[in-house]
């Protein structure tokens, strides 16, 4: 640990309470009911949005990081097996190029991605987790049977978060990987993105269901429209529209 400037010790080097807050009288027991949280100096260099971002000044953040666990290559390029357990009830082993034998999930694919991430992780991304019309099954079970890599349905048929995107790192499987994998950013990144001209008429879209939001959860939202530039762990580029072009159909 290293403390910040100014902070604080006691006389005989020990962390006390007014280390961490610089609230006069808090070693008190007597003044603990009347402590206001959000007085000026309770949190020492606050106030912090995030309260994270206190326990950072003296504990390396590195150290407390969530895994990753689509980070799946060891420094050598060999697949890291510990990471094959979270998803899977026993490591998939790989005969050759061609696909593991044991593939069980723990879940079914859809509800093991909330295990780690949001319900919504991006826009539009509830709307996908359903059972697809007919033509779109159509579109879908004609690319997979022509088309490479295929976009798979969950075991009741529904689309799924791993129809678009391959929860497996670039060279984890042999012989198989993402047609979106070049040019694909590193996946302890994540998507990398520029600004975009069409940035005005996107916050314009949004702003009517944004004010609704702002107004139900007292606190107002704004989001900025960027272009994707570096996409990661996707099945099919979406840069330029090649995923969606599997399933949906734009007029010219």
């Amino acid at each position: 640990m290293r403390l910040p400037e100014h902070w604080p010790l006691a006389e005989d080097g020990t962390i006390t309470c007014s280390t961490c807050h610089g609230v006069e009288g808090i070693e008190e027991p007597e003044n603990w009911q009347r402590l206001k949280r959000d007085a000026p100096g309770f949190l020492r260099g606050g106030p912090y949005r995030r309260l994270t971002r206190f326990c950072s000044g003296c504990h390396d953040k590195t150290h407390y990081a969530r895994l990753n666990i689509h980070r799946q290559l060891q420094p050598d390029g060999r697949p890291d097996k510990r990471t094959c357990r979270y998803c899977h009830l026993e490591v998939p082993e790989q005969e050759g190029e061609k696909r593991p034998r044991h593939t069980e999930l723990r879940l079914r694919p859809g509800l093991l991605c909330l295990g780690c991430h949001l319900k919504t992780p991006h826009l539009n991304s509830i709307e996908h987790l359903r059972e697809p019309s007919d033509a779109v099954r159509e579109r879908l079970l004609a690319h997979n049977r022509s088309g490479y890599p295929s976009l798979p349905l969950d075991g009741q048929g529904w689309i799924t978060c791993v129809t678009c995107h391959d929860p497996h790192q670039p060279g984890v499987l042999q012989g198989q990987g993402s047609a979106a994998a070049e040019g694909d950013t590193d996946v302890g990144h994540g998507p990398r993105y520029l600004p975009s001209r069409w940035a005005p008429v996107y916050e314009a879209d949004k702003a009517e269901r944004l004010g609704a939001l702002a107004r139900e959860q007292g606190r107002p939202f704004r989001l900025a429209y960027r272009r994707l530039a570096g996409e990661v762990l996707l099945r099919l580029p979406a840069r330029d529209g090649t995923l969606c072009n599997v399933c949906h159909h734009f007029e010219d």
